[in-house]
């Protein structure tokens, strides 16, 4: 394996693009990429054409991959809200490769287990693993990821939502030489494991667990036979200053993945945000559906939070570095978060010991949690190639 990867930004699409294709090159040394994956800022995505030309002609890559973002991160930085793009290639030889599309339409049509299987034609899906970048305003994620689970137990999905336009039909998303603006792209990698994959929600939980004794759909009335707003109440009580003012700007619900665990902590919650109570029932309402018998915890985040839990997580991978690495970083993250610049990827790079990164800021991540694949927000999603 011989990864390379590259970002550059600037006012002149073309040199851009000149510039990421030519440090990539010289990196692979005469080897001919098995994957390159492209990611774009929105003001230079009408370049996309250009690029792949560009691409192919230097390269002669196998397969590619891409779309449209509102910033890029490579080695060279996490360049945010500005013409920019990345560039991230693999020769690859002992893996299987496979890119296809699929839209909402395709996605709609199965209906029995067998039409996911020969959706996806992957016969081993416990070996495999798989890129999807998806458009978040044509692709029902929840129906695609809950299927992939059901149906091809086993594989897993890294990769990201496109981001940085606001109306549907805009977004460009990039299959080998052809440009799509709905749907995902999906890289499916066959006899690929061990890939290691870190999921940083970037939450830490308070107070104690609790079981979903009652509720309907994502509206939670009971939780261990009392009112959670009376839980909340309770538990603010005894929280910190520092921990009230977290609370007071947002209060997040972590489910518990695997409900076999003796203990729980972090990384064994989907952390999902709580978006409306019920003052008068004491009920609260979240961004997902939790069945009774669920085990939930409430969370807080910030950007400590946030720090400590991807250094954390980070922390066992340092001992047996990567040959090169994805990251897929939600868009309210980067200098929205923090208050410096690259303050994600430098984590990344010193724990890591600097391997080739690419990727770019979403509207939403994918990572498996507990072996299931789930839509993020607030996350950092790595792939870890060994």
């Amino acid at each position: 394996m011989r990864i390379s990867a590259s970002a550059a930004y600037g006012t002149k699409a073309d040199e851009i693009i000149h510039q990421i294709v030519a440090t990539v090159k010289t990196a692979l040394e005469g080897e001919q990429p098995h994957l390159a994956l492209l990611y774009l800022t929105p003001s230079i995505a009408h370049w996309a054409e250009f690029a792949l030309e560009h691409v192919y002609r230097e390269l002669n890559p196998r397969s590619v991959a891409g779309c449209t973002a509102e910033g890029v991160i490579g080695p060279e930085g996490e360049f945010e809200r500005e013409p920019a793009a990345c560039l991230w290639v693999a020769h690859w030889p002992e893996a299987s490769l496979r890119t296809f599309y699929i839209n909402q339409q395709a996605i709609e049509s199965c209906s029995h287990p067998e039409d996911w299987k020969a959706l996806f034609q992957c016969p081993n899906p416990s070996a495999a693993s798989m890129l999807v970048l998806g458009d978040p305003y044509s692709l029902h994620v929840h129906n695609f990821l809950q299927g992939i689970n059901q149906h091809l137990p086993g594989l897993l999905v890294t990769g990201g939502m496109a981001s940085g336009i606001d109306e549907s039909g805009v977004n460009t998303m990039i299959l080998d030489r052809d440009i799509y603006q709905d749907g995902a792209i999906c890289v499916l990698m066959e006899n690929t494991r061990p890939l290691d994959f870190v999921v940083s929600q970037g939450c830490r939980p308070i107070g104690t667990p609790w079981l979903v004794t009652d509720g309907e759909h994502n509206i939670i009335s009971r939780l261990g036979g009392k009112k959670p707003l009376d839980l909340i109440r309770d538990l603010y009580q005894t929280l910190t200053g520092n921990e009230r003012q977290l609370v007071q700007n947002g209060l997040f619900l972590g489910r518990v993945i695997d409900e076999y665990k003796k203990d729980f902590t972090r990384g064994d919650f989907l952390i999902r945000n709580l978006i409306g109570a019920d003052k008068e029932k004491g009920s609260i309402a979240v961004a997902d559906i939790l069945p009774l018998g669920t085990t939930v915890q409430f969370h807080i985040r910030d950007a400590q939070t946030a720090e400590e839990d991807l250094q954390s997580l980070l922390a066992p991978h340092s001992t047996h570095p990567p040959q090169g690495a994805w990251v897929f970083n939600c868009n309210g993250r980067g200098t929205r978060l923090f208050k410096k610049e690259n303050h994600d990827l430098q984590l990344i790079q010193d724990a890591l010991q600097k391997p080739p990164i690419g990727g770019f800021f979403c509207a939403g991540e994918f990572g498996p949690i507990g072996g299931k694949n789930f839509i993020h927000g607030h996350t950092v999603s790595l792939a870890l190639f060994r």
